[in-house]
């Protein structure tokens, strides 16, 4: 089991591309030929700070539908910054989820809807809300 999930730990290294169907890095993505839906949700994903966006299949001759937005990051569990970007994608409500891999917890994933519910920035503090490597 822990292989299956390695991608997870090493998210962010170059391994990581294209280790995953559906996992679609931000930095270097190329828009020729995609579906314009695609290409508006990588365009909001740069503009939040995303650094890979996770698409559900394609069904039905339908573009993909995002379903999370990934960010990697050096900051703090608690960043009030990265608590903002949470408000933000909330507001916007174009992903149900986002995930977050930092150095102290190697990976949170969060429902947007949580941030009606607890403080955005204390909810990433807690490292009970941590997915860890192996």
């Amino acid at each position: 089991m822990a292989e299956v999930a390695q991608w997870l730990a090493d998210l962010g290294g170059a391994a990581t591309h294209g280790a995953v169907d559906g996992l679609v890095p931000v930095a270097g993505y190329v828009r020729d030929a995609r579906p314009p839906e695609e290409v508006a949700v990588m365009e909001k994903a740069q503009a939040f700070g995303a650094d890979a966006v996770f698409f559900e299949a394609e069904r039905n001759d339908r573009a993909p539908v995002a379903q999370a937005f990934i960010f990697i990051s050096n900051g703090p569990a608690d960043d009030p910054d990265f608590g903002e970007i949470h408000r933000r994608l909330w507001s916007w409500g174009g992903v149900p989820l986002l995930y977050r891999k930092t150095a102290g917890c190697s990976f949170s994933a969060v429902p947007i809807s949580l941030i009606l519910s607890q403080p955005r920035a204390k909810w990433f503090a807690d490292p009970t809300n941590c997915f860890t490597s192996p």
